[in-house]
């Protein structure tokens, strides 16, 4: 299922029409502000375009629909469930999943969770404030995890839980850093991404206009992983906030080489099919060329041939170099 961003799509799958992958679980931590939410909106308005099934489980109860319709989710066909519980939201899920089984329409289906670190157990709602339930999420989700992947794979749910990240303390060295809800999550997911601020963009005035994220893939299971890719956050033209594409494939075509810089401000860059120079065009000029969809699959296209790992494009020196003992996931 498509990321609704074509340079991850290539870096997650190693092919050329990739994303998250059906039948699994994919998780998206990181910090506040970095753009999970707005990740996974953009995998349920890529299902509804496939006219597949678009499920939001919204446990934070925050989901603002200014964002979800700017990436383009038809918020009228798509499946709000608030949960307040973890077991509400497995309850929820395994629902899913059997009506699932009684549609023989083979519709896909993704289901995002939001998210888990807002989740509560039952015993913890039922509880007085000072008592303590440590590790019940984690148990919880430990075997609903172990009961659910197996349907979720049998049935080709696209799965995709959101995170937080938490500081573990008395970290001095490596990564200080740890996603809530324990060891189940990373184990039984074949991709975790990790996102964070790169750079902030602002206008002349010192107003935020917007981020370049660095998502970082930590685990992957169907495609080399450790790999980065960056991509532009937008807001402020109009309500919510949305993946600026056209900002996303200049950077990354001119980080990769894609690009043949002419100036400072002009690029232009050989079409893969006919081997034909392209026009110089400025960055305000490419906004409007990537709209010409023969353009831009030129350019997917000679994204997906410098991206994707073969060996034939793999070199012959390796290096190793010492990790710290530390270092987190």
């Amino acid at each position: 299922m498509s990321t609704g961003i074509y340079p991850l799509d290539v870096v997650l799958s190693n092919t050329a029409n990739g994303g998250f992958p059906n039948g699994r679980l994919s998780e998206i931590s990181g910090a506040e502000g970095a753009g999970k939410t707005l990740m996974a909106a953009c995998a349920l308005a890529e299902t509804q375009r496939a006219g597949g099934v678009a499920i939001l489980i919204d446990t934070e109860h925050a989901a603002s629909l200014d964002v979800f319709k700017a990436v383009g989710v038809d918020v009228k066909k798509l499946v709000y469930i608030q949960a307040g519980t973890v077991e509400e939201v497995f309850k929820t899920m395994e629902t899913v999943v059997s009506k699932v089984a009684l549609d023989k329409s083979n519709k896909k289906i993704t289901i995002v969770w939001d998210s888990i670190a807002a989740t509560s157990t039952k015993a913890e709602v039922e509880a007085d404030y000072d008592q303590n339930t440590v590790a019940m999420t984690a148990r919880l989700l430990s075997k609903g995890l172990r009961k659910y992947i197996p349907l979720c794979n049998a049935h080709n749910v696209c799965l995709i839980f959101v995170n937080q990240l938490r500081t573990k303390i008395g970290i001095t060295f490596g990564d200080d850093k740890v996603s809530p809800g324990g060891a189940a999550v990373p184990f039984h997911a074949s991709i975790r991404l990790r996102i964070s601020v790169f750079k902030s963009i602002k206008d002349s005035q010192g107003r935020l206009l917007g981020r370049i994220i660095k998502c970082d893939v930590k685990k992957n299971k169907v495609a080399p992983p450790m790999r980065t890719m960056l991509f532009t956050i937008r807001w402020g033209e109009r309500p919510g906030a949305w993946i600026s594409q056209y900002e996303t494939y200049w950077d990354t075509c001119d980080a990769a080489g894609i690009f043949k810089k002419i100036t400072t401000q002009k690029r232009s860059f050989v079409f893969p099919s006919t081997g034909k120079e392209s026009p110089e065009f400025t960055k305000k000029a490419f906004r409007e060329l990537i709209k010409d969809e023969a353009f831009l699959t030129e350019l997917k296209s000679a994204i997906a041939k410098e991206y994707i790992i073969t060996e034939e494009n793999i070199s012959d020196e390796v290096s190793a170099e010492d990790v710290d003992k530390n270092e987190g996931d």
